[in-house]
């Protein structure tokens, strides 16, 4: 696999994982329940910035393993 691909598909994963962060953002505003017990957990003892840094830390890191 070419390197313009690899890097093409990480960026891609990490578009389409700030996109699930964004939806999930406007759907916690709206009032729907985390349904990932870890997550429901981490968003109601540290808040949504936590959510949001945790999941893109675990994205970003499984992303990376992949592109090697």
């Amino acid at each position: 696999m070419s390197c313009a691909l690899s890097d093409y598909r990480l960026t891609l994963i990490h578009l389409l994982n700030l996109v699930d962060c964004i939806c999930t953002m406007l759907a916690l505003s709206s009032g729907v329940e985390e349904l990932n017990p870890l997550m429901r957990m981490t968003i109601e003892d540290f808040g949504i910035m936590a959510f949001v840094l945790i999941k893109v830390f675990v994205v970003s890191v499984a992303a990376t393993m992949l592109g090697q």
